[in-house]
């Protein structure tokens, strides 16, 4: 409690999340990716860090036919310039199983700039490429 971070759980299952059960791969339900950045996105939001400046995925979010995972996000402490963030899961009711990371990165305040401009479309110097065939 004394380290500045904080901890949301919760729990996800295509019971309680009917819309998981369209992001089947290879027979298996899995949390798409965007899931994995809007949770930490809002574990930031909870924190005032309002913005995701890196996210790298460890390990698919399989989620079981029946049932449900838990699901902690951890944001860490502030430092100078942001704040660590992680995604992990256990199956429900495994209070002996370990923690499985799915996503770690860091999340910043504020806006972060792109470093372009898309105000003009398509961008200067764009080649138009054949998509027939494809």
């Amino acid at each position: 409690p004394d380290s500045g971070g904080v901890v949301l759980t919760g729990r996800l299952s295509v019971e309680a999340q009917p819309w998981l059960a369209d992001h089947v791969v290879l027979g298996r339900t899995l949390l798409p990716g965007t899931g994995l950045v809007e949770l930490a996105l809002t574990a930031g939001e909870a924190v005032g860090c309002t913005t995701l400046e890196e996210l790298t995925l460890a390990a698919p979010l399989v989620l079981p036919e029946q049932g449900a995972v838990q699901v902690r996000v951890v944001v860490g402490p502030q430092d100078a310039d942001h704040r660590t963030v992680a995604v992990y899961s256990r199956p429900e009711g495994a209070e002996d199983a370990s923690w499985t990371t799915h996503a770690s990165g860091f999340l910043v305040e504020g806006v972060v700039s792109a470093g372009f401009d898309l105000v003009q479309w398509p961008p200067v110097g764009a080649e138009v490429v054949p998509v027939e065939g494809a």
